[in-house]
């Protein structure tokens, strides 16, 4: 849940939701998100807006089922602007508008709970959507209802983006059961997104890895080196790894220490070394002069 800013309204429930950190009951959740994802559905039906599922949303309509207590939903504004598309369903289903420039958070209480809908402009925690995008939207019914999803790919970008902004373990564990289950079969266009991320000064080679780190714990080591090594070996993924590369070797004794501390296999590890002109000597590794201009010489060799 994100902080929206000011309030449209003169009551509190705004902050006391902000404020309360349990989980909605999953029962009281389906029940009142059907009606909402219901009437989204009309909406794009009729093309008043598009619209898509992402975060715990959209993870239990692919079967992962967890307690939240927001609805994630991503708005793009066709012939209704994304500002009716939240007032028309706070109107509808009795819910308190918080303002927020990119954020629209829809609060009501329920049973005791905070149950609440944010809608985001065309937005996802750290990035904007786009026409592609837009494109590799699917439907999913994991909680028996049927909801626009964004693709795989999408759903681990944004969720890299949340844990770079609130380091929730959830977030970490979301990624893990996406790759588990479903496998990325584009990486180059797992790479793009992540490369839109706003980093805030952290390189994405640095925020990406830490990641992969983090991912481990969960999978396994050995189930971590299997998907990264096969990350590594697309050329997207080159320069988002090469600096972290030359950082490793650094600090390194041979292949094997370098590949266990990348999280790569030796054979991808050692193929990385040689393309970044890093030779193996006695005792560690010699590096080039100039690793910026051998990383340029990468990227234009494609």
């Amino acid at each position: 849940m994100v902080d929206t800013g000011k309030r449209t309204t003169r009551t509190d429930i705004c902050s006391l939701a902000l404020a309360d950190s349990r989980k909605v009951p999953i029962e009281t959740w389906v029940r009142e998100a059907k009606p909402v994802i219901e009437k989204l559905t009309q909406m794009h039906g009729q093309r008043e807006a598009t619209y898509a599922a992402f975060g715990a949303t959209a993870l239990g309509a692919l079967g992962y089922t967890r307690t939240t207590k927001d609805v994630d939903i991503v708005i793009k504004a066709e012939s209704k602007s994304f500002k009716d598309v939240a007032s028309e369903i706070a109107g509808d289903f009795g819910f308190t508008v918080c303002e927020g420039e990119k954020v629209r958070m829809l609060v009501k209480e329920v049973d005791g709970y905070y149950f609440v809908i944010e809608l985001w402009d065309d937005f996802i925690y750290v990035m904007d959507c786009d026409d592609q995008m837009w494109g590799r939207t699917r439907v999913a019914q994991g909680l028996g209802i049927p909801m626009l999803t964004l693709s795989v790919e999408d759903m681990v970008a944004s969720k890299l983006g949340r844990y770079f902004m609130n380091h929730r373990s959830e977030d970490i564990v979301d990624i893990s059961f996406l790759v588990k289950e479903y496998g990325i079969g584009d990486y180059a266009y797992f790479i793009e997104r992540i490369q839109k991320i706003k980093r805030e000064g952290k390189t994405v080679d640095d925020f990406l890895f830490e990641e992969i780190l983090k991912i481990s714990e969960i999978l396994g080591r050995g189930k971590a080196v299997e998907f990264h090594s096969q990350i590594a070996s697309r050329r997207p993924y080159k320069q988002l790894l090469e600096r972290i590369m030359f950082k490793l070797a650094r600090d390194s004794n041979g292949v094997k220490e370098v590949a266990g501390k990348a999280m790569l296999n030796p054979k991808e590890a050692s193929r990385l070394l040689k393309m970044l002109e890093i030779k193996a000597v006695e005792g560690g590794f010699e590096l080039p002069h100039h690793p910026d201009a051998v990383i340029a010489k990468v990227l234009r060799r494609g």
